[in-house]
């Protein structure tokens, strides 16, 4: 008898333990089993790391703090009208015992790694939009949550420092009365996940003044934007990207810029399909091409080429593709570079040939003449007609316009591509044939040319 009871207890602890082992992982993964996702936890950087973030005392908004105006609820300091904790979209489930690791968010972190000790927290939230607590706040509630946001992150509140920067951004980004530019950065460098992460990017490339950031949110928000099927998207695609081009300070940074842009331009204006870059024409009853592209400040070269017309003749109902806008052209002669804007919007970098001995002018000029296999006229010389192997100007020729100091210069082409990149002209600057027919297409009279060292 003794020992039959002493089985049933044995089997009743047995029973109890499995039960009780299902319940702990059932809680812990959620779904009755152990999550196959790594946990999200909050983290909290090591004190004694000299790589923590240290927030200095601009990301407070320049303005004073005041303890009244804080968002901590009474002595425990909790913020449950504010955040819970962590970012919008991000899940935390709980841990058992903390650790050590690197904090590996979606971007990379500026001046090396982050070493984390990493918490147990059940704490979650699902993603919102919903307007934030602090829309409409004074610049002091702002500042206020703004160092509270500091120190917590300071004190290794990874996931409560990010969220209060995050309401920051959700309450700030519209307005001109105060600069959140430091709380974003921030947002950027340690905020893991992809849901908010082009708005922090647009938000820098808008209004940071720092050459190296407006360069990488640009490119990492035009990027993102550029793989888009909404109208708004792609337009704000192109504009990003250019900016983050015209931010570039090195040939490695414009290259990692144009492997986004030129697919992205071939795809949406040379494919000669309709698109959110292009405006679409019906032609009416008496249009013409010169005409449209009058209208349009374009040219009727521009027109044959994104259409890919076979003839100038159009008829009634026939629906044209137009880039139209101002077109300027820019020439850097130390990098011999030339890259064409419309609407202030990068549609393409060519490769340059400059005059001996640095005699391309520097300053602006407005193109004056478009040739077509233009006649090389030499003073005091017979002309050399088009097509001559002594022709130099190639297959077409940008004029500028005279002025007192300089007369005679312009863009050509030229049968010589070994002179590209050197200073091998007289004066004026070279493309090879190819692509001087691609950019003359482009660009009308009065265009604005701009040349620097």
């Amino acid at each position: 008898m003794k020992r039959f009871f002493y089985f049933v207890l044995s089997v009743g602890i047995g029973v109890g333990g499995v039960l009780g082992y299902q319940k702990y992982y059932g809680n812990t993964s959620g779904s009755g089993g152990m999550s196959s996702e790594p946990p999200l936890v909050e983290a909290r950087v090591l004190l004694n790391d000299p790589q923590r973030p240290v927030l200095d005392q601009e990301d407070s908004l320049g303005a004073p703090v005041s303890s009244s105006d804080g968002v901590r609820d009474g002595a425990s300091g909790a913020v449950p009208s504010l955040v819970s904790g962590v970012l919008p979209g991000r899940t935390v489930s709980s841990q058992s015992l903390p650790r050590t690791e690197t904090y590996t968010p979606g971007v990379p972190v500026l001046g090396g790694d982050i070493k984390v000790e990493v918490n147990s927290t059940s704490a979650g939230l699902e993603a919102e939009r919903a307007p934030s607590p602090l829309l409409g706040a004074d610049v002091k509630k702002l500042a206020s949550v703004a160092e509270e946001g500091r120190l917590a992150l300071e004190s290794g509140e990874l996931e409560r420092g990010l969220a209060l920067y995050h309401e920051i951004f959700r309450g700030a980004r519209e307005r001109e009365d105060v600069n959140i530019v430091p709380v974003v950065r921030k947002l950027v460098e340690l905020a893991s996940g992809e849901e908010w992460a082009v708005e922090y990017h647009t938000y820098l490339a808008k209004n940071d003044p720092g050459r190296e950031w407006k360069f990488k949110s640009a490119l990492a928000a035009g990027q993102v934007l550029s793989t888009s099927r909404k109208a708004e998207d792609l337009r704000q695609a192109w504009s990003y990207l250019s900016v983050a081009y015209q931010a570039s300070r090195s040939t490695q940074e414009r290259q990692s810029v144009l492997r986004v842009l030129e697919p992205f331009l071939k795809e949406h204006i040379f494919s000669g399909r309709f698109s959110a870059l292009v405006k679409s024409h019906t032609v009416q009853s008496g249009d013409s091409l010169a005409r449209i592209a009058q209208k349009n400040s374009t040219t009727v070269d521009s027109l044959v080429r994104l259409n890919r017309l076979t003839t100038r003749t159009i008829q009634p109902g026939q629906r044209l593709v137009v880039l139209s806008g101002t077109v300027e052209i820019y020439i850097n002669k130390s990098e011999y570079r030339l890259w064409l804007l419309v609407n202030g919007n990068v549609l393409m970098e060519k490769r340059v040939g400059l005059g001996r001995d640095n005699s391309t002018p520097e300053g602006a000029f407005d193109i004056d003449q478009r040739q077509k296999d233009p006649t090389w006229y030499r003073r005091g010389k017979p002309s050399v007609p088009p097509g001559d192997p002594k022709n130099i100007l190639g297959t077409r020729w940008l004029g500028f316009k005279d002025t007192d100091e300089f007369q005679g210069f312009g863009i050509h082409g030229t049968r010589d591509n070994s002179s590209i990149g050197t200073q091998s002209s007289s004066g004026c600057v070279r493309l090879t044939n190819h692509d001087i027919e691609e950019l003359w297409d482009f660009v009308p009279r009065r265009a604005a040319v701009h040349i620097s060292e």
